[in-house]
């Protein structure tokens, strides 16, 4: 994408430009940044909402002050912003989008604001240098896969406010968490939890010894031996996950129930 500046009508009574950045007419809404902007962005006072892919694909995007005005962040809103190092989400910002800051692989610390109640889904998926994650204190609920792939938390919070957590959310971690705090474990009485099971030891153990609901090992197994790594290894875990491997053929129902019943591990197929 080549496109350097945006520039508006003044006759123009649905938006405006602002040193060729496109905004509605009354500047509330932040609609895009052109594609080649390189350096940090500080978004204007006068904005309430970051509109739907208003800084997607801003490969050069280096930084983004967020200013309390905002409420909400759009989907998609900071996809693909290759070079942003980081964000803090002010508490007057309420929802974050599906995919908002999705495949921003640069980051390495998130500061979600007290006042967001929504996660949506996949918002800070495959944000995989992700080291330091603060999950504010009003956060209700996690979409699907929100932080899946983001394998490089080593602690991870989640405050006694959450009342709903997505499908996979935090799939992907391999093995780098050691440590998981659970303000409201009463939530996870009566909910499976799915973790990925390929190299991710430490955080199955965490999980196990946090919550008394079946854990199950959900994804990643290559061979055989995986399912025997992971009960030997991990015995509190309730049971192991997988499909591509049985529907590609490359292990059969039978030899895997063989083989558990020889390491003495009972099988339900």
């Amino acid at each position: 994408p080549k496109l350097a500046e945006i520039k508006v009508d003044p006759r123009n009574t649905a938006f405006c430009d602002i040193n060729g950045v496109l905004f509605s007419k009354d500047e509330k809404t932040l609609v895009r940044v052109p594609f080649t902007y390189a350096g940090s962005y500080t978004i204007p006072g006068t904005v309430t909402a970051i509109g739907t892919g208003a800084f997607y694909n801003c490969t050069k995007l280096s930084g983004v002050m967020i200013p309390e005005s905002v409420t909400s962040i759009g989907e998609r809103a900071f996809y693909a912003c290759y070079e942003l190092p980081g964000v803090i989400i002010p508490d007057s910002v309420l929802t974050i989008a599906d995919y908002a800051f999705n495949h921003c692989n640069t980051m390495t610390y998130v500061d979600i604001g007290d006042g967001v109640t929504t996660i949506g889904a996949s918002a800070f998926q495959y944000c995989s240098r992700i080291t330091d994650l603060t999950i504010g204190s009003s956060v209700q609920t996690i979409g699907n896969s929100a932080f899946s792939g983001c394998y490089g938390f080593t602690e991870l919070t989640i405050p006694d406010s959450v009342t709903s957590i997505g499908s996979y959310a935090f799939d992907g971690m391999y093995g780098k968490l050691v440590d998981l705090i659970l303000e409201q474990p009463d939530y996870f009485m009566n909910k499976p939890i799915h973790i990925d099971f390929i190299d991710t030891g430490e955080m199955l153990d965490a999980v196990c010894n946090a919550v008394s609901v079946p854990v199950i090992a959900s994804g990643g197994a290559g061979k055989i031996e995986d399912f025997i790594t992971l009960f030997k290894k991990l015995p509190k875990v309730d049971a192991g996950l997988a499909a591509s491997i049985f529907h590609f053929g490359e292990v059969a129902i039978k030899d895997l129930k063989s083989e558990m019943a020889q390491a003495n591990i009972p099988t339900r197929l």
